[in-house]
C-alpha cells in the first residue's frame, strides 16, 4: 500500500514507478547547484522485504556489479577513483576529475582523489581526541555477538570534513537492528538527497547487498531495508526517460546467492576475487537499460 509519501508491502519496481508518476504529476520545479532543474518532493519513506525479493529494477537494467563494487570500496574505506575502478566501477570518475568545485578545492590531492568520502568515515572517523573510530567494524562485532541495541549506527556525514570531500554524502547514515527474537537483521537508511532516476536504484541495490553481507557474516537472516529520503528529485533532462520506463511492464524479481567463500569480515577487506566469483544473481531478466546523463 502507499499514500504518495509512504510505500510499504509493495515490490520495489512498483514503488519506483509510483514515485516517478508522483514526481511528474506533483513535483515542484526547483533550481540547484548543478544548473539542471529538478522536479522535487520532500519526505519519502519506503520498505523492501529482502525475504521476498532482491530489489533490482526489472523495468530497466541496473548494472548491479558496479553498484556492488562501489559498496565494496566503501567497506574498504577507499578515497580514490582509481581504487574504485580497480574493483570494476567508474561511478566516481566524474566527481573526482570533472567537478569544477572540487577541482578548485585546496584539499584535493590530485587526479582521482575524492577526499574522505563515505568509506573513510565508516572505517576511519577522525575523533577530536586524535583517536580513529572504525564505525562499521564496531557494528559488525556487536551483531556477530548478537548484541541488539539502538546504537548500531554508521555515519558518513562528518560536518568537520565536508569541505574536504569531492561530494558530501547523499546517503548520510544507516542503522541496524535485530527483530523477531534476533532472527532477522533490518537496516534503516537515511538519504538526504536522491536523484530518483539514476541514483535510487543504484543505492537500493548496494545497500540491499550490504544488508545481505552483514546478515550472512553475523548469522542472521536479511530482513527489511527501510529507507527515508528527504529530498527526492527527478532532473528535467530525465523526464522523457522516466516516461519511457513508466510505460514498461514489471517482470519477476531476481534473487541473490552469496558464496560460503564470504566467511569473515576480513574477506571483504582483502579478497582479490572478482565479485561474480562470490555473488550470483539468479533470474534477472530486465528490460533494456535507459541511458540518462548524470548531473555533477
Amino acid at each position: 500500500m502507499y499514500s504518495r509519501n509512504v510505500y510499504i508491502n509493495m515490490r520495489y519496481d512498483e514503488i519506483y514507478l509510483n514515485v516517478i508518476r508522483d514526481l511528474l504529476d506533483n513535483g515542484e520545479r526547483t533550481s540547484n547547484r548543478t544548473g539542471i532543474d529538478t522536479l522535487q518532493k520532500l519526505g519519502l519513506y519506503f520498505e523492501i522485504d529482502l525475504q521476498k525479493e532482491f530489489p533490482l529494477l526489472t523495468t530497466k537494467k541496473v548494472f548491479y556489479k558496479s553498484a556492488f563494487a562501489e559498496m565494496l570500496g566503501f567497506i574498504r574505506g577507499y578515497t580514490n577513483a582509481a581504487d574504485f575502478r580497480q574493483l570494476g566501477t567508474n561511478v566516481w570518475n566524474q566527481n573526482a576529475n570533472e567537478n569544477q568545485e572540487w577541482l578548485n578545492n585546496s584539499y584535493r590531492k590530485g587526479t582521482d582523489d575524492l577526499g574522505p568520502i563515505y568509506g573513510a568515515q565508516w572505517r576511519n572517523w577522525q575523533n577530536n581526541d586524535g583517536k580513529v573510530i572504525d564505525q562499521l567494524r564496531n557494528v559488525y562485532e556487536d551483531l556477530k555477538n548478537n548484541v541488539d541495541n539502538r546504537r548500531e549506527i554508521v555515519l558518513a556525514w562528518n560536518p568537520g570534513e565536508l569541505n574536504k570531500m569531492s561530494l558530501p554524502p547523499c546517503h548520510s547514515f544507516f542503522q541496524f537492528g535485530l527483530r523477531n527474537n534476533k532472527e532477522f537483521l533490518d537496516m534503516f537508511l537515511f538519504i538526504r538527497s536522491n536523484d530518483w532516476f539514476l541514483g535510487n536504484c543504484f543505492n537500493v541495490a548496494q545497500y540491499s547487498f550490504l544488508l545481505h553481507l552483514m546478515a550472512k557474516l553475523t548469522n542472521h537472516k536479511p530482513g527489511k531495508l527501510m529507507i527515508y529520503c528527504f529530498n527526492v528529485h527527478l532532473y528535467v533532462n530525465h523526464i522523457e526517460q522516466a516516461k519511457e520506463q513508466f510505460s514498461r511492464s514489471i517482470r519477476p524479481a531476481p534473487s541473490i546467492e552469496i558464496s560460503d567463500k564470504v566467511n569473515s569480515f576480513e574477506f571483504l577487506e582483502t579478497t582479490e576475487l572478482p565479485i561474480e566469483d562470490w555473488i550470483t544473481i539468479h533470474n534477472y531478466d530486465p528490460h533494456p537499460y535507459i541511458k540518462a546523463p548524470m548531473a555533477v
